[in-house]
């Protein structure tokens, strides 16, 4: 046997086989134009499977019982019809002479009660044969056989939930005003009524052990296995302008969960939530009886125009039942209203009807806060009109699913069915993927991305962020449809990367994955990016069309998910081979740096254009290039490519960079593409900071010789020049520099003739000056040939006249060379000065203060040139005629220039003044030594001191010996047999024991004394 399941009944139509035909109506016909951006929760559709229209169209339906996998339907000729989840019919039976007024089955679904108006009930067993269904008669009862217990139509009937298991027990009651339990027995059935006498028994629902049911004085729910009464809520009062009567007639009940009951009185609407607690009997504590009773925990009404036609639950709060804010806030009921006089069902539907006279759909709290309400679009288009009273309409509710939060992400569930004699609306509530789907729909794009991350689906997410991306790639807004990637979790969905990436590359914008590719290399690898390729892909995309990107993508990315070596490639391709920042492709390049020529450069720029893919505007060319050669110079440095990366660094223009790295010693000496690079490379580095080339030349002199630098550097003469300047003066290395001093004599006067006095100098130092065997081959250098050149240059009398002055002195000619020193035209005293002091000629100083005095105008250069002079090297080193004092004695009376010599007429009075008072200091000096003497003298003539002797206790005052001790003479001339004491005139021999005694009365071994200068004039 096949088991069909009505899977079609509780998802969305797209499950349905081709054969069933369910017209959708969506959000757009349901509500109205002010709520069209309100989040829709459900959807109608209109069942229009040929069976269930068939059997429409022929009787009209009286009871609808949804379960698992059926639709139950009962007609007014007694029938009771079963079709499966597709819509299509499976079985029928025909149990009842008049209309069915309810169908209820048990939890296992396999037994089905059913009573009518002819005041019979009965239930079958169903059974499945072959896809179809058969019923077999379990239990019947009817008023011919028990016309003591019903005689009048029966409007309800429960089974109970476990009859398949041997609780063989329905309850029924209506226009008896009875409510009746028959159990089935062997051979008679056990009746027995449970209440009685309170007008028409209108509903019954039964849940485990608890009968609930409805007459006209409210509502009351009854323990079957402890036979007592759990609870009586009466009826509402109702408003004037409501027929009680009625409103009692279209009383609903429903069992929400095992403790909560929804009822609808008319308009009104209560929940009651079943409480329970033990009442200890007389003298037996903790043995009491539990006692059940009922708490109203929400209530609220509509309109008193329209009526409750069915209720049910749409989702429970979280927590505990209570009649907390937070529970009766969000726990929701589902609720079909029903206009007081009914609804006219019309074939023409072109205009919309009004909420208050059609069918509408709420969604409502426990506080009467609607969630939304919504028409429900019934059309009847294959009958004439016809009016349908609130009796005839329900809500009849699928059986909740075991994990309703589950299947709620995944996909449509459905809620109801809304219920009419001729026509039936399938309420389904919309899944997440339905929710998302509507948000694209809006271009909320983002929201959607969010919701389908939620649904723990890679199939959905995947679906979703796919029906996402396309109108925003479709629109260009390519930065957009990037951004959704960053809503979903990469290492979760993963593998719907690859999709992503396919659609990006068929729009030429994955350049704009850059920030949302997974960078973890192991999520990479697992999603199959890796070996599709499109880290690579995109990478190329980028130096195509945003490669000032690309350098921040490679310091965020791994190295191991794309190719450094085709990423270095693509770079050359793109950008022409010699071009740099300040060289455009529009320009030859060096000459240093290339092998080609202009015709091999235009044959390369025009095959560089054959490539559309490559081809850059040449007005954005720095723009494009730029960013490109920065992340190659990341690549190189990452990878500690040096001699690659001075490349990139100079077609960069970076000379710091350039430099920093050239100058570190370890590196150019460790680095074999470095040293060779900066060989290749020379000219251009002095061309662009000589110094800095210099520097580094020096320091690493073994492996750049001078020889072959000079080689090197033979065409460009001002560059050689800066070398051997820098090696000889700056570095202080002139022996490196001796086989190239004549040719440095030929650069100091072409580009500094004003130093070639230091050249000059330092050649004299080596001794080059001279022909020697021990100097180096071609270090000699002809003092007078280079006067010769100095002669013929046309700066000989200015920034050469000191140069000319040193050849002609080291030549012997120093009054010649004195003579161009003082000429009167271009005469420099200070240089004069500076040549003579060394050579402390006084005719030489003389010949200047002569040249001077002749010259007046050049007096106060020559003084400020002596006070200079004398200032630095002292007093000394100038004659006495040669002293600014004495120069200015020599000034003539008429001498205009005396305001220039103010300062140095000061500086000398001020000189005269310090002598005159060193003078007098030393003649006071004098006088208070002689005074000394003199008094020494006297005293010596007038015969003699006074002196304390103690022969036992007297001491030597210079090495504090007793006196009484003999001493032995220290200096090997001086002999003991010597005179005991010195005169002023001659010394007399020393004897060891001899005293001396000074002027002052201080005695001391002779020899002592003579050995000291302590006592003189002793």
């Amino acid at each position: 046997m096949t088991d069909v399941r009505g899977e079609a009944i509780i998802s969305d139509t797209s499950s349905c086989d081709d054969s069933i035909d369910y017209r959708r109506r969506g959000p757009s016909e349901v509500h109205s134009e002010d709520d069209d951006d309100e989040v829709p929760i459900v959807d109608y559709h209109v069942v229009e499977a040929a069976d269930v229209r068939r059997v429409l169209s022929a009787e009209e339906a009286t009871a609808v019982k949804i379960t698992k996998d059926k639709l139950l339907i009962g007609t007014e000729k007694g029938s009771v019809y079963a079709f499966d989840g597709h819509g299509k019919m499976v079985g029928t039976w025909m149990n009842h002479k008049g209309a069915v007024t309810c169908i209820d089955t048990d939890y296992s679904e396999r037994y089905v009660a059913s009573s009518s108006q002819d005041a019979s009930v009965c239930v079958v067993s169903l059974k499945v044969a072959g896809g179809r269904i058969t019923a077999d008669l379990d239990l019947s009862i009817n008023s011919r056989d028990q016309p003591a217990l019903v005689t009048r139509s029966v409007r309800a009937v429960a089974i109970h939930p476990l009859y398949a298991s041997g609780h063989r027990s329905v309850v029924f009651g209506g226009e008896d005003y009875k409510l009746v339990l028959t159990k089935r027995g062997t051979v008679f059935n056990n009746n027995s009524i449970l209440h009685s006498g309170e007008g028409t028994i209108t509903n019954i629902k039964w849940m485990n052990n608890m009968i609930a049911w409805t007459n006209l004085k409210g509502m009351k729910i009854y323990d079957i296995s402890s036979k007592h009464k759990v609870t009586f809520l009466p009826r509402p009062v109702l408003s004037d302008s409501i027929d009680s009567h009625a409103a009692a007639l279209s009383a609903q009940i429903s069992w929400l969960t095992e403790e909560l009951i929804a009822l609808s009185w008319g308009p009104v609407v209560r929940v009651c939530r079943l409480m329970a607690t033990r009442v200890d009997s007389p003298g037996r504590t903790g043995k009491g009886t539990v006692v059940r009773y009922g708490q109203v925990i929400g209530a609220f009404s509509f309109t008193s125009d329209i009526t409750v036609t069915g209720i049910g639950l749409f989702d429970k709060g979280d927590g505990i039942p209570n009649d907390s804010d937070d529970f009766t806030s969000s726990t929701q009921l589902s609720i079909l209203t029903c206009p007081v006089e009914g609804i006219k069902l019309a074939q023409d539907t072109s205009s919309p009807r009004d909420l208050s006279d059609s069918l509408v759909h709420h969604v409502v709290n426990l506080k009467g806060e609607a969630s939304f309400s919504d028409r429900v679009p019934i059309s009847a288009s294959d009958v004439t009109a016809r009016w349908i009273l609130p009796s005839e309409t329900g809500l009849a509710f699928s059986p909740p699913h075991s994990s309703s939060e589950k299947a709620l992400t995944r996909s449509r569930q459905t809620l109801a069915f809304v219920t009419t004699p001729i026509e039936f609306v399938m309420v389904t509530r919309r899944s997440l993927l339905d929710h998302a789907m509507w948000l694209i729909a809006k271009r909320k794009f983002e929201e959607s991305v969010q919701v389908a991350s939620a649904m723990d689906s890679t199939e959905a997410v995947g679906t979703i962020l796919s029906s996402a991306m396309q109108p925003l790639l479709s629109d260009k807004e390519y930065h957009r449809a990037a951004t959704l990637t960053s809503l979903i979790d990469s290492e979760k969905y993963g593998s719907i990367w690859t999709s992503i990436a396919s659609e990006f590359e068929s729009h030429n914008a994955l350049q704009y994955l850059v920030g949302y590719l997974p960078v973890d290399v192991k999520i990479a690898e697992e999603c199959g990016l890796l070996d599709a390729e499109i880290y690579d892909k995109t990478i190329t995309s980028v130096i195509l069309h945003r490669p000032s990107r690309l350098l921040p993508l490679l310091q965020r990315w791994p190295r191991e998910l794309y190719s450094e070596t085709r990423l270095v490639k693509l770079i050359g391709e793109v950008i022409p081979e010699y071009w740099t920042v300040n060289w455009s492709t529009q320009h030859s390049p060096p000459p240093e740096e290339t092998g080609t020529s202009a015709e091999d450069d235009e044959a390369d720029r025009e095959s560089d254009d054959d490539d559309d893919e490559m081809k850059v505007d040449p007005s954005r060319e720095r723009e494009h290039y730029v960013p490109l050669l920065l992340a190659l110079r990341y690549l190189y440095a990452r990878s500690s490519d040096l001699g690659n990366l001075l490349a990139v660094d100079l077609r960069l223009g970076d000379t710091a960079a350039i430099f920093n790295i050239i100058s570190d010693p370890s590196k150019v000496q460790s680095s074999t593409a470095v040293r060779q690079w900066v060989a290749r490379h020379l000219l251009t580095l002095f061309r662009t900071n000589p110094l800095a080339t210099c520097a580094v030349l020096s320091d690493n002199m073994a492996l750049f010789p001078v020889g072959s630098v000079v080689v090197t550097l033979d065409g460009e003469s001002k560059l050689l020049h800066c070398y051997l300047k820098y090696l000889l003066i700056t570095k202080g290395q002139p022996a490196v520099c001796m086989p190239y001093l004549n040719r440095m004599v030929d650069l100091f006067m072409e580009f500094e003739p004003e130093s070639l006095i230091k050249l000059l100098r330092e050649i004299v130092n080596l001794g080059c000056n001279f022909d020697t065997a021990s100097h180096p081959s071609g270090s000699y250098v002809d003092l007078k040939k280079v006067l010769q050149k100095c002669n013929a240059h046309p700066q000989t009398n200015h920034c050469l006249r000191e140069s000319r002055a040193f050849l002609l002195w080291h030549l012997g000619r120093t009054q010649e060379a004195l003579s161009v020193l003082l000429d009167e035209s271009f005469g420099d005293l200070a240089l004069a000065v500076d040549f003579i002091a060394p050579l402390k000629d006084v005719g030489l100083w003389r010949r200047v203060v002569d040249f001077a005095l002749e010259h007046p105008g050049l007096l106060p250069q020559l003084i400020h040139a002596v006070e200079y002079h004398i200032e630095n090297e002292g007093i000394d080193t100038v004659p006495v005629e040669a002293r600014s004092a004495q120069i200015l004695r020599r000034v003539p009376q008429d001498f205009l220039g005396w305001h220039e010599l103010a300062g140095n007429v000061v500086s000398a009075l001020s000189r005269c003044e310090l002598e005159v008072t060193l003078l007098s200091s030393d003649k006071d000096l004098l006088r208070a030594e002689l005074g000394t003497l003199s008094d020494k003298s006297r005293r010596r003539a007038l015969g003699g001191v006074s002196v304390l002797y103690d022969q036992n206790a007297s001491r030597c005052s210079i090495c504090k010996r007793l006196l009484r001790e003999r001493v032995e003479a220290l200096s090997p001339e001086r002999s003991p047999e010597e005179g005991s004491l010195a005169t002023d005139d001659h010394e007399c021999p020393t004897d060891s024991g001899a005293l001396c005694v000074d002027v002052d009365g201080r005695l001391a071994h002779a020899v002592c004394a003579g050995e000291t200068e302590e006592f003189e004039d002793s």
